[in-house]
């Protein structure tokens, strides 16, 4: 039972805010506005591939931190850290800007703006 949950958690003092779905998803641009509001304006996003599609579809990202190892795994269907349709041309592709590579081990980590 949902409500059973929710009061189990708001005894542990979460304050739990009800989003709307939009369509089979949570409506992304709502929960940010109702965070807004509850005075929270920044985020950490790290979800899987359709969370950070639908995030990039919206324009909801000012900010993104990759991590990159060196390991190629291929294949048709290979995961991708970014799902939903793409794009079709380079042009078209999200850009970051101002962005800055920090090697960790064999890895690298970057950050940039949208």
């Amino acid at each position: 039972d949902d409500n059973h949950l929710i009061k189990q958690y708001e005894s542990f003092g979460v304050e739990i805010l009800k989003v709307p779905a939009d369509g089979e998803h949570l409506n992304l641009k709502e929960m940010l506005r109702l965070l807004g509001e509850e005075g929270i304006d920044s985020i950490y996003v790290e979800g899987g591939a359709g969370l950070h599609a639908a995030f990039l579809r919206d324009k909801l990202y000012n900010k993104a931190e990759i991590y990159i190892a060196p390991k190629i795994f291929g294949g048709d269907k290979a995961k991708s850290p970014i799902a939903g349709l793409g794009v079709d041309e380079p042009v078209d592709a999200s850009r970051l800007h101002n962005v800055n590579v920090i090697r960790i081990g064999e890895d690298f980590f970057f950050e940039g703006e949208f």
